[in-house]
């Protein structure tokens, strides 16, 4: 499946980069794939790559579909990276969380 492209990739001694993880997480979200979409934070890190803005607001959608609880421990955990929500994840207002 394209989502384990990651380590296809690192098994052929090519590390993905962030437009990779961006792209995955997309089509995984296109396709209601959401605990893949989320996965990629982990894939990420293993190429020592930190996430972006982008990367929580595209990952914002899928925290919304799975219900309240993720959309408060991705908060979570962009605030414990200093990430302030953007424009998209912004829309969590609706949660009380301070933005």
């Amino acid at each position: 499946m394209a989502f384990s492209m990651p380590s296809v990739m690192r098994s052929h001694g090519l590390e993905p980069s962030l437009r990779t993880f961006h792209n995955l997480i997309r089509a995984a979200l296109h396709n209601n794939h959401d605990a893949e979409a989320m996965a990629m934070l982990d894939e990420m890190r293993k190429s020592s790559l930190s996430p972006t803005l982008t990367t929580y607001n595209l990952l914002m959608r899928a925290a919304q579909r799975e219900g309240d609880e993720a959309v408060i421990s991705l908060y979570d955990r962009m605030q414990a990276e200093n990430m302030q929500p953007g424009a998209y994840a912004s829309g969590i207002e609706h949660y009380h969380l301070p933005i």
